[in-house]
């Protein structure tokens, strides 16, 4: 038992999904929110919508930096309850891009762009907290995970362009060996073998333009970060031994629609937009976790079935219940001078989450989310770059809507009832030029 303690040290942790969608990426992005869509037409557009790369027509670069500070709270009814509330922590990560357009036969007819986004101090972290434990959701494990895209963008002729890209996640397989021998409490072997593995989704953009009217539409295929990591324990001396198995996924990328219709002028523009997630398929967050006590000395000493955990018919697995949830966005930008650039955006996002009344505890918010962003044109003093560079700051605010949680079992629930409250600033800072 000792061993299988050890065991679920190494591999038990916590994981969810990605920072692009929760705030967003770029100078412009975080402040428009959902409405940038038929809006985007710089590099970034490889995530938001891959189409718009169309409208570029130099060679792009991009490096920013965002704090995503979460502030949130919640309440226990009854304080002091064995699983305490997790708290998400303050989280940074770092985006660099670029986007190319293509010259020769395809000069005017197709850029391609690429975007790698990287959380801070980590490439990846896997973490997925017990559904009891009242816990944020979206950001408690949702940032950690590096992200890439491309993407290659056509104009088939004036007023219709269509491309395609691919984006990634990751998944975790490992296994971890062992043989003790109890006649000199010494190992016989010691192995471990764990693999990350790469997976890829498409992601189709559109854009229709007449004039001054645009109209985006995009599509990024659901992925999920898998992982698997069994571990074996086996005894020289007898035929016993102990399997633990560990597994689930995390970091869940649903499939995403968005559409948005813009309003564009030479000093100014406006988009309404919408973004359909399908939470509804997404699968139990909970950690498969099952020991297996194997062989025929275990078995004459009926210990075969007494220490498997868990019992299927004690334990079973749940649907989450999560609800696909429909957004909507306005926003825009507009030229303040030659040299200076104002963006700025509202959203309403629901939650997926439905309300925890059994003895599961996810907290999620119907988000407000509010951004602005004010960037400038500056050629740099040292004369590297020829053209100039964009400089400056975006910051989103999301203000959380308060949530209760009426449990139904009373006092026989282990947490209780709670109420959540919060917020969450985001300020991203960064330089974008053109060659």
């Amino acid at each position: 038992m000792r061993v299988a303690l050890v065991f679920l040290t190494l591999l038990g942790g916590s994981a969810q999904a990605s920072p692009l969608e929760l705030y967003g990426v770029g100078l412009r992005g975080p402040a428009r929110g959902v409405a940038n869509i038929a809006g985007a037409r710089d590099l970034f557009a490889t995530f938001y919508n891959p189409a718009g790369l169309m409208d570029i027509s130099r060679i792009e670069f991009a490096v920013t930096h965002q704090i995503n500070a979460p502030g949130v709270d919640v309440a226990l009814d009854r304080p002091g309850a064995p699983l305490a509330p997790a708290l998400p922590e303050t989280f940074q990560n770092t985006a660099a891009g670029f986007a190319v357009p293509l010259s020769g036969r395809l000069a005017g007819r197709a850029s391609l762009g690429a975007l790698l986004e990287v959380p801070n101090g980590l490439l990846v972290r896997a973490r997925s907290l017990d559904t009891r434990r009242p816990h944020w959701y979206m950001y408690d494990s949702y940032p950690d995970i590096f992200i890439a895209q491309m993407a290659l963008a056509v104009r088939f002729f004036d007023g219709f362009d269509l491309a395609l890209g691919v984006h990634n996640n990751s998944g975790f397989q490992g296994a971890i060996t062992a043989q003790i021998d109890l006649t000199t409490n010494t190992w016989n072997e010691r192995e471990i073998d764990f693999k990350f593995t790469g997976q890829y989704g498409p992601m189709v953009g559109l854009r229709l333009a007449h004039e001054q009217l645009h109209f985006g539409l995009v599509y990024r295929s659901p992925l999920v970060m898998r992982f698997a990591t069994p571990a074996g324990l086996t005894t020289a001396e007898l035929d016993a031994g102990m399997h633990l198995d560990l597994s689930g996924s995390t970091h869940v990328l649903p499939t995403v629609v968005g559409a948005g219709l813009e309003w564009r002028s030479s000093r100014w523009s406006v988009e309404l937009a919408a973004q359909w997630k399908q939470w509804s398929v997404v699968e139990d967050p909970s950690v498969d976790l099952a020991i297996d006590i194997r062989g025929q000395d275990a078995e004459s000493l009926g210990l075969g079935n007494a220490l498997d955990v868990p019992d299927p018919n004690a334990q079973p697995r749940q649907s989450p219940g999560f609800r696909d949830t429909l957004s909507v966005g306005l926003g825009g930008s507009a030229w303040l001078s030659t040299a200076w650039e104002a963006s700025a955006g509202y959203s309403f996002v629901p939650s997926p989450i439905p309300d925890q009344v059994h003895h599961t505890n996810l907290i999620d918010h119907d988000r407000h989310v509010f951004g602005l962003s004010v960037v400038t044109r500056r050629l740099e003093p040292f004369g590297v770059f020829t053209q100039p560079l964009t400089v400056g700051p975006s910051i989103q605010w999301s203000h959380l809507a308060s949530r209760r949680a009426e449990k139904a079992a009373g006092l026989s629930d282990p947490v209780g009832s709670w109420t959540a409250t919060g917020h969450v600033i985001s300020v991203t800072l960064g330089v974008q030029g053109a060659l």
